[in-house]
């Protein structure tokens, strides 16, 4: 897998759970994805699953928070930290991202909930 074949934003596709924002490198370029799973009790639980989906990149994580995911009313909302990470340096970079990865989805940012 390349650099660019590795999805920017892989998210459930609806509920309320954890996110992290993640620099991934392959030792010459590098970009910025997002991760969330419904699954997962932690923030670093999330990058773990990460980490094994892309063994060969360097990883580290920027910060994380909370996610909605509402597809009736084709919302998404993003607030709060990571306890593990903290919050990514620019919140409005991380809506942006979901912006591209859902066009028809309003995208709203709390400092919580």
């Amino acid at each position: 897998m390349t650099l660019l074949e590795l999805a920017d934003v892989v998210i459930d596709a609806r509920g309320g759970y954890k996110f992290i924002v993640v620099r991934v490198s392959d030792g010459v370029n590098n970009k910025l994805v997002i991760r969330a799973n419904e699954n997962c009790g932690y923030h670093r639980d999330i990058l773990g699953l990460l980490r094994r989906e892309a063994p060969d990149f360097r990883m580290s994580c920027v910060g994380g928070g909370r996610i909605n995911i509402d597809p009736a009313n084709k919302r998404i909302d993003i607030w709060s930290s990571s306890g593990d990470f903290g919050v990514e340096p620019d919140r409005r970079n991380t809506a942006e991202m979901l912006r591209i990865a859902f066009p028809d989805f309003e995208i709203t940012i709390g400092s919580s909930r």
